[in-house]
């Protein structure tokens, strides 16, 4: 069974692509921070519809923010890959 997670006030089924997977691992982002971010992070929206940034400085981490790479696809929602030392554009 799929974890349920939530993301601006709507429950999804969280899904990691073997991509998320593998960015995961070379930059020591764990699950759990990926479930941090994506429950109470800063979210952007991107041009394309359904498709997200969502960041968050975790605490105890030298580097910059977390950035996750989103899409939704109802009832899914799909981490594409993980980013650190992100930045939002101003």
């Amino acid at each position: 069974m799929l974890k349920e997670i939530k993301f601006k006030r709507k429950k999804y089924k969280l899904i990691l692509t073997k991509h998320a997977l593998e960015r995961m691992e070379e930059r020591d982002i764990s699950r759990s921070i990926v479930e941090e971010v994506i429950e109470s992070g800063d979210s952007l929206q991107k041009k394309t519809k359904g498709k997200w940034w969502v960041y968050k400085k975790i605490k105890g981490r030298v580097d910059n923010d977390i950035c996750l790479s989103i899409s939704i696809e109802d009832p899914n929602l799909i981490v594409i890959t993980t980013l650190i030392n992100w930045r939002p554009k101003k």
